[in-house]
């Protein structure tokens, strides 16, 4: 069954990501094609009119920029340390190096090792780790709000002085190549990266954020350290304190650790990113895969998170996707979809609108079909007002039971702060997606999908004749031998 989440969707970096800001609405299932950097529930903005009450602020000597929000409400504190980055500074000759950033971040801290790292964090009862998305990287944590401060310490050290072990590298390095082989029987992972590769072309956005084997293996200590030291100084972070905090008291940790004069320069401004792949036709792809499912995605080039677009992009993905929206209904016909949906995301540049489902390898065709008579029958009828309705209604009912946590308040500002728009940049988010009109919905429906040329990626088994398949048997490949 087909659920609301709003969690930005992308390449399913769990544990290691942090999407708040890239706007993102998914209507079904999440899965590591479909769902973003560990999208943070509650960042896509704040509905009130009035912006984040900053309750202190500073730019301290080293150049960072804090943020203080006071939270009397919340039993613990949210801890945000971003800076701009992720993909957009990892070529692909160290493919997977933010991934593997994020995760080992916290492998030994300062004074503290591994080890010494994750007690603290346990007798503290907070968390801390790692987290790095399309256009971001950075630290976050949460702390009980009676000994935050303490915490607080552990968090500094690993924003400043991380380690880099090299025994966590290796067990991270390992991890990473472990998912990278067993994506080769996920068919839902292998059609977004298709879907991606195809749309972004050179852009960052079509890199693979775990990489490839090649360029795992190139990231040792050495390189780790060297790119967080070029590129990740306190000159160029954004950090928030959000909870039940003194402000001054905050204020005052925060330029004890982050407050020194730089002993490095700022990091170099974000390289200008590869151009985007433009087409003017239909692209079909295909990628095999091991197993026996299917998976069928069509996508179009989306909008970017400062592109007003981006509301009824949301609202016609809701329309597509959502429980009796108009995929279920187009696919209902068919015997075996397992899951399906439609996602709009809006990271810094733009993103995509895709529609998908899972299903058999003998109705992928019949599914692909339906996917695209849902796309044409939008684009070309248009929206209907009760659909408009539904959409924004329960759209901006999930963002307002997810707005208030400390870590979604926290999250929107370091990151919307990081990217250059702005702390409040969230402000009036669910306003304006209320705002939308079904004349709106339709001209993106006839703009995005119906004028835009599409990309249709479909992951299925291979399917043999009878001899190629008892050549792949017997250890050869299917063109061997005999014509077929």
């Amino acid at each position: 069954m087909s659920v609301v989440l709003l969690v930005p969707p992308a390449q399913g970096e769990s544990g290691s990501g942090d999407s708040c800001g890239e706007g993102a609405t998914t209507q079904g299932a999440t899965n590591e094609g479909a769902t973003n950097d560990d999208g943070t529930s509650g960042c896509l903005g704040d509905d009130r009119r009035e912006a984040p009450e900053i309750a202190a602020r500073d730019v301290l000597a080293s150049g960072a920029r804090v943020y203080v929000v006071r939270d009397p409400s919340a039993d613990r504190v949210a801890l945000r340390a971003a800076w701009p980055g992720g993909l957009r500074r990892e070529g692909p000759e160290l493919g997977g190096i933010h991934h593997l950033l994020a995760r080992v971040i916290t492998s030994g801290c300062g004074e503290r090792g591994e080890r010494e790292v994750r007690r603290r964090q346990q007798r503290l009862g907070g968390s801390i780790e790692g987290f790095a998305s399309r256009d971001g990287f950075g630290l976050r944590g949460a702390w009980p709000a009676d000994d935050w401060r303490r915490g607080f310490d552990v968090f500094a050290d690993c924003a400043v002085q991380p380690r880099f072990e090299h025994s966590a590298i290796l067990r991270e390095r390992e991890r990473m190549q472990e998912r990278l082989r067993a994506r080769k029987g996920d068919p839902s992972a292998l059609a977004f990266r298709g879907l991606a590769r195809a749309l972004y072309g050179a852009h960052p956005y079509g890199q693979d954020p775990l990489g490839e084997p090649e360029s795992i293996d190139r990231l040792s200590p050495r390189v780790l350290r060297a790119h967080f030291r070029d590129h990740y100084p306190q000159a160029g972070m954004t950090l928030a304190i959000v909870g039940d905090v003194e402000p001054a008291e905050a204020l005052d940790a925060a330029r004890a650790r982050f407050g020194a004069a730089p002993d490095r320069d700022p990091p170099s401004p974000l390289p200008a990113p590869g151009t985007m792949a433009e087409r003017d036709r239909d692209l079909e792809l295909y990628e095999f895969i091991d197993g026996d499912r299917a998976f069928v995605v069509l996508g179009f080039r989306g909008a970017a998170l400062g592109d007003p677009d981006r509301y009824a992009l949301e609202v016609l993905a809701s329309i597509l996707g959502a429980p009796g929206g108009r995929l279920a209904r187009a696919l209902g016909e068919l015997d075996t979809v397992y899951d399906f949906g439609a996602v709009s995301t809006s990271p810094v540049d733009p993103g995509y609108l895709a529609l998908y489902a899972a299903t058999s390898p003998e109705e992928r065709s019949d599914a692909a079909r339906q996917i695209e008579r849902a796309v044409r029958r939008v684009s070309q009828d248009g929206a209907r007002a009760a659909e408009v309705d539904r959409a924004i209604a329960s759209l901006a009912d999930s963002h307002r039971r997810s707005r208030h946590a400390p870590a979604a308040t926290a999250a929107a500002i370091a990151l919307h702060e990081a990217y250059g728009l702005g702390y409040a940049h969230s402000v009036g988010y669910a306003d304006r997606l209320e705002a939308v009109t079904v004349a709106d919905v339709d001209r993106v429906a006839q703009a995005y999908m119906g004028e835009a040329p599409g990309v249709s990626v479909t992951a299925t088994p291979m399917e043999l004749s009878p001899g190629a398949e008892r050549r792949v048997r017997a250890g050869g490949q299917p063109g061997e031998g005999a014509d077929e």
